[in-house]
């Protein structure tokens, strides 16, 4: 029988090591698991068709079959069902275009779409409004390590986006609605600029004298880029986070009142004197 989800014993037996590493290597690669109620208290569990490549194909053949095999029967069927619970989140925004079914959907984009529904459910257990949660997770504040493995499929940008891309398209499609539709860029908004050309990028757009995308275009000519002002542009736009943008045109007070957090006081519990 397949099981969809395995405990750190029943990896440690197919991989012939010990429960122990196989812990260490869940926490250091970030695999989706749960908590799950049974004989001698709460065990976690990880979901099989999250796990990395090697450890299915020896799930695999410690089954008798082929990976594809057991991936056509882990995929989660078309009607996959809204299982999280959106804190604060009323079905607000247009409706989406269809999603592909999960069937029709790669093992990347189910990666992905994986791990959005984490940010997801971050997002519902923070206690911020989605505004202060954008925000920090943009700056690099909330879920960091989601924000790294995501890398341009993690961009949000707005709460209009994050309402009717994320949520909306969750809440309509459930996991299908959050896997990628189209293919992915690899290397995300920077992927055919060098560590160098990113490097002047940087330090000629974060500057207090606040020079526009197209005076970083001409000035990066002088170190010997010819680059398209779009290139430049997505760069600056995607890649940079928010919270340096404003730290260094802006300076330390600017960046204090946007972008870190706070929590406002609700007065009507104050008693007077």
């Amino acid at each position: 029988m397949i099981s969809k989800w395995l405990t750190a014993q029943e990896i440690a037996i197919i991989l012939h090591t010990t429960d122990r590493w196989i812990r260490k290597k869940a926490i250091t690669e970030n695999w989706r698991s749960r908590n799950e109620k049974g004989n001698g208290g709460d065990h976690k569990t990880y979901q099989v068709i999250s796990l990395p490549e090697d450890v299915q194909t020896a799930y695999a053949a410690s089954l008798s079959i082929t990976l594809e095999e057991l991936q056509k029967q882990l995929r989660p069927s078309a009607g996959h069902k809204k299982k999280a619970n959106i804190t604060g989140y009323n079905g607000r925004g247009a409706k989406t275009k269809e999603a592909r079914p999960l069937e029709q959907t790669t093992d990347e984009a189910l990666k992905v779409a994986s791990l959005r529904l984490k940010l997801i459910e971050a997002y519902s257990q923070s206690g911020l409004s989605a505004k202060d949660f954008i925000t920090a997770y943009e700056n690099g504040v909330a879920v960091p390590d989601l924000k790294e493995q995501l890398g341009c499929w993690g961009n949000i940008h707005t709460q209009s986006n994050f309402y009717k891309n994320w949520l909306r398209s969750y809440e309509e499609h459930g996991l299908a609605g959050l896997a990628p539709q189209y293919a992915a860029s690899r290397g995300g908004s920077g992927a055919s600029l060098d560590s160098r050309a990113k490097e002047i990028i940087e330090a000629l757009y974060l500057d207090p004298r606040k020079p526009s995308m197209a005076s970083v275009t001409r000035d990066i000519a002088q170190f010997g880029y010819a680059l398209n002002n779009s290139i430049v542009n997505r760069y600056i736009k995607d890649e940079i986070p928010l919270a340096r943008k404003i730290l260094y045109r802006e300076g330390p007070t600017a960046f204090h009142n946007k972008c870190e957090t706070y929590i406002e006081r609700d007065y009507t519990l104050l008693k007077s004197m």
